[in-house]
């Protein structure tokens, strides 16, 4: 798996069909570095998408809105895939440089 390692520029976090208001569904959390490739489908997107569903989903939103705020060095890892959202990249770890 790659990783690359920088600040969070941007976290969203939202529904997975955010343009419905519906309560159903899974959240999902975008995590946006420059350091990135572009996204595939998507070369304005450098960002790697997570979904509620994944096992440490809570504590990822923690600790990415924690480090982004504070602007600490990440080290982002991730698959090269995209089936989470067809225009990012799908998550593997995030680890929080001091």
């Amino acid at each position: 798996m790659p990783s690359k390692t920088g600040k969070l520029t941007r976290v969203i976090i939202c529904a997975e069909k955010w343009d419905n208001t519906t309560t159903f569904g899974k959240g999902l959390l975008c995590l946006y570095m420059d350091e990135l490739p572009p996204s595939p489908g998507a070369d304005q997107y450098k960002r790697v998408a997570i979904t509620s569903k994944h096992p440490a989903f809570a504590q990822i939103v923690q600790v990415a809105t924690s480090a982004q705020l504070r602007g600490a060095t990440v080290e982002l890892t991730y698959l090269e895939s995209h089936n989470t959202r067809a225009n990012s990249w799908d998550f593997g770890v995030l680890t929080v440089n001091s």
